[in-house]
C-alpha cells in the first residue's frame, strides 16, 4: 500500500512538472522553457529554472510543444531572394545561427547604433537597428545577415547602458560569377545607368537618386570569390573598380565606396 502511494505521488509530480513546461524543439536539442514569445526573426523564452529571457533564431526551430499538448510548427523563409538594389532590402533574412550561412560568401561586417532597453520594450527596440543592418547589407548585395549572440540581444529587467551598437556579418548565397556575367553582356561594353542608392558615413538612411549615367567596361576579374569590373561610371571619374553584386535578366548592380559613402548602382542591360 505504501509502495502504491509513493508511486502515485511520483507520478503526480511528474505529470505536474510536465504540464507546467513548454518545449522548443530545435534542429539540435530540446529546450524546456516557459513564457514563449514568437517574433519576426526569433523565438524568446525563459528556462524553467532561470530568470533571463533568451532568444533562438526561428530558422533553428522546428516546432514548439506547449504545456497544454498543442504543437506549433515554426514557419521560416528558407528560400533566400536575390536583392536588386536596395528596394527589396526587407527580403534579407536575419539569423542567429552560424550554420545558416555555411557555404555562403562573406560580404563584410555591418553595424548599427543601438541603445539597449528593458524587457518590456526590447523586441520593439530591435526593429530599427535590424532595418538599418538590412539596408547596409542590401547596398553590398547580401541576402542574409548573421547576428551573433551579443549583449544587445539579452532581454533583462533593466537596460544595459554599456550597449551602444548591434553588429553582424553580411553574406550572399548567390553572387554572380564572372562567367555568367560575361555571357550576359557578350561583346557589349557600354551601358546606361539610371538609378543609384547611397548611404553617407555615419548616417542611418539610404537615399535613392535617378540620374542619366553611362557605364563603360574595360575589364572583369575574380578575386576571393568576388567579381570586379574595371571601367568608368559617368559622374564618378575617381572610381575605376566596381564590385559586381547582383545580376538579373534586366540589369546588373555595382557596389563601390567613395569618400566614406557607399553606393549601389543599377546598370541596365
Amino acid at each position: 500500500m505504501i509502495k502504491a502511494i509513493c508511486i502515485s505521488i511520483l507520478l503526480f509530480f511528474s505529470l505536474t512538472g510536465f504540464s507546467q513546461t513548454d518545449t522548443i524543439i530545435s534542429k539540435t536539442q530540446k529546450i524546456s522553457c516557459v513564457s514563449i514569445k514568437i517574433k519576426e526573426d526569433s523565438v524568446y523564452y525563459k528556462l524553467v529554472d532561470g530568470t533571463a529571457t533568451l532568444a533562438i533564431s526561428k530558422n533553428d526551430v522546428e516546432k514548439i510543444v506547449y504545456k497544454n499538448g498543442k504543437t506549433f510548427t515554426v514557419k521560416t523563409t528558407s528560400a533566400l531572394k536575390v536583392i536588386e538594389g536596395v528596394s527589396n532590402f526587407d527580403d534579407i533574412i536575419i539569423t542567429h545561427n552560424p550554420r545558416d550561412v555555411e557555404g555562403y560568401t562573406k560580404i563584410g561586417s555591418i553595424r548599427s547604433k543601438y541603445q539597449h532597453v528593458s524587457k518590456d520594450r526590447h523586441a520593439k527596440s530591435l526593429e530599427r537597428p535590424y532595418r538599418i543592418l538590412k539596408m547596409q547589407a542590401a547596398l553590398k548585395g547580401a541576402n542574409i545577415i548573421l547576428v551573433p549572440q551579443q549583449k544587445g540581444l539579452i532581454v533583462s529587467e533593466e537596460a544595459d547602458t554599456t550597449v551602444t551598437q548591434l553588429y553582424g556579418t553580411a553574406y550572399c548565397s548567390n553572387l554572380p560569377t564572372q562567367e555568367a556575367f560575361e555571357k550576359v553582356v557578350a561583346e557589349k561594353n557600354d551601358f546606361s545607368s539610371t538609378i543609384q542608392w547611397y548611404m553617407h558615413q555615419g548616417r542611418t538612411d539610404v537615399y535613392q537618386l535617378y540620374f542619366n549615367g553611362q557605364f563603360h567596361i574595360d575589364n572583369t576579374y575574380t578575386e576571393n570569390g568576388l567579381v570586379y569590373i574595371e571601367g568608368e561610371l559617368k559622374s564618378f571619374p575617381r572610381v575605376t573598380t566596381f564590385q559586381l553584386i547582383s545580376l538579373t535578366n534586366r540589369a546588373f548592380y555595382l557596389f563601390f565606396e567613395l569618400d566614406g559613402t557607399q553606393y549601389n548602382v543599377k546598370v541596365d542591360l
